[in-house]
């Protein structure tokens, strides 16, 4: 029971911040800002986080082979971004790690 409360509570303090957040965002100022970025920025920017992202996933891999696991780097970055998915998404942080460990249980 008190599980629920928890997250019952997490949930409404998200929802008020989403609410307190999305209520003090000009979208027209943000859009007309958003057209005025380079497309060459966006495109470095996009390769620059995923090869973070890839790296992430890289010394995820020497961790597993290190435990007598392993792990295709493709999946690993198929559930890495997956994960970050599920932790924007979700109450909490741990839903994505969790869908990371499960994963790579499926694929070790």
């Amino acid at each position: 029971m008190k599980i629920k409360q928890i997250t019952f509570f997490k949930t409404t303090v998200s929802i008020g911040l989403l609410f307190f957040v999305f209520t003090r965002i000009d979208f027209i100022q943000a859009w007309n800002q958003f057209k005025h970025l380079s497309l060459p920025f966006i495109i470095l920017a996009l390769l620059y986080y995923t090869g973070c992202q890839l790296l992430s996933c890289w010394r995820w891999q020497v961790v597993l082979n290190s435990s007598g696991h392993s792990a295709p780097i493709s999946s690993l970055l198929n559930s890495y971004f997956a994960g970050m998915f599920l932790n924007i998404f979700l109450p909490g942080t741990l839903g994505g790690d969790v869908y990371r460990v499960y994963r790579a249980i499926r694929f070790s």
